[in-house]
């Protein structure tokens, strides 16, 4: 494949510099902590394995977008097969309303976003449908543990709306129309969210959606504000990196006795829950932790991708290939709750998005 097709894209190409700038900083973290060889050699690769994919990815799809929605696809298809086969551990938090495996759910997403974005890129479906599916699926899962994909897909929903109607056939007028909008969609994005957050809240404290969701609902009340009761660990992640915000804490950092988890909820006055086995350092963000685990290359690389989401995004880049708006839209805002509050694990459809923008 070479490098010469993305080198051609100033903004795929310093993603790709910056990523093994990220890479740098896990080895020197890993060093100065004096971490051991398997986690270092574990959070190092997992980098070149992340990394090593963008020209590759790139040169898949600068010539044929479209193979970015065969790719969700693939991903559609399987997932369900994928939950038998390499399916996480059960607990008490992986059970819904009904007593029901919450995971065979979550399988069920890639599926739903593929057969949404084919419909769309087919001409099978309208915008409003194509939103009102995605408002209806993110309300269903709300009731299986998922509140993030009812805020995501209510978001999606919420610009795909917007952008239809922009009622232009032309790019160049597209775009300039939709750049004096952002305000306005920004606007009704922020109804949006007080909407889900209020449909969620109403419901949790009810019991509607279960004894686990209401009592989950009770303990992050507790904290000083919703987000951080929810994500706990992401905000957890920003204390440790306070601590040393340049060198962080190693490749998979074990947490001694448990002792910073005691402290924090002690502090942030939530509730202490002990854990069976050893555990991590939390942080619970792409972002997070990167920079707590491997130093400030890591938190550079993801801030960039935040700068680049927005740069993207305003530039209205997005109604080049309208076609496939409810893939871009669905992915774009479930990448972005990904970088902020979810752990990096899923390489490949990261790097698909983003050579894709």
């Amino acid at each position: 494949v070479g490098f010469s097709y993305i080198k051609s894209n100033k903004y795929a190409w310093t993603l790709f510099k910056l990523a093994w700038v990220w890479f740098v900083s896990a080895i020197i973290t890993d060093f100065f902590v004096e971490n051991d060889l398997i986690s270092s050699l574990k959070g190092e690769f997992n980098i070149v394995f992340f990394v090593l994919q963008f020209p590759v990815v790139y040169w898949l799809l600068f010539d044929k977008p479209e193979r970015f929605l065969y790719y969700l696809i693939a991903i559609g298809i399987v997932s369900i097969p994928n939950l038998y086969l390499f399916g996480p551990e059960i607990d008490e938090s992986n059970y819904g309303l009904m007593g029901e495996n919450i995971w065979l759910y979550y399988s069920f997403v890639p599926v739903v976003i593929a057969l949404i974005s084919w419909l769309y890129y087919k001409d099978k479906i309208s915008a409003k449908t194509a939103c009102l599916m995605m408002i209806t699926f993110g309300f269903y899962m709300l009731f299986h543990n998922s509140r993030n994909l009812f805020l995501t897909m209510t978001i999606a929903a919420v610009i795909l709306y917007q952008i239809d109607k922009l009622n232009s056939n032309d790019l160049t007028a597209s775009v300039q129309i939709f750049k004096t909008k952002i305000v306005k969609i920004f606007l009704f994005m922020f109804v949006g969210m007080l909407a889900v957050s209020y449909i969620y809240e109403t419901l949790a404290s009810s019991g509607t959606l279960g004894e686990y969701a209401y009592q989950k609902y009770v303990r992050q009340s507790q904290s000083d504000n919703i987000l951080e009761g929810g994500r706990s660990e992401t905000f957890m992640g920003i204390d440790l990196i306070k601590r040393s915000p340049v060198i962080g804490y190693g490749s998979f950092p074990i947490e001694e006795g448990d002792q910073f988890h005691k402290n924090y909820a002690y502090e942030h006055n939530l509730t202490y829950k002990s854990y069976p086995r050893i555990r991590k350092l939390p942080a619970h963000s792409h972002i997070v932790g990167a920079w707590m685990e491997n130093g400030i290359g890591g938190g550079i690389f993801w801030a960039y991708v935040l700068v680049l989401l927005w740069k993207i995004f305003k530039s209205g880049a997005m109604l080049a290939e309208p076609t496939l708006l409810p893939a871009l839209l669905m992915t774009f805002t479930a990448r972005i709750w990904e970088i902020l509050f979810s752990p990096f694990g899923l390489r490949v459809p990261e790097t698909f998005f983003l050579m894709f923008l």
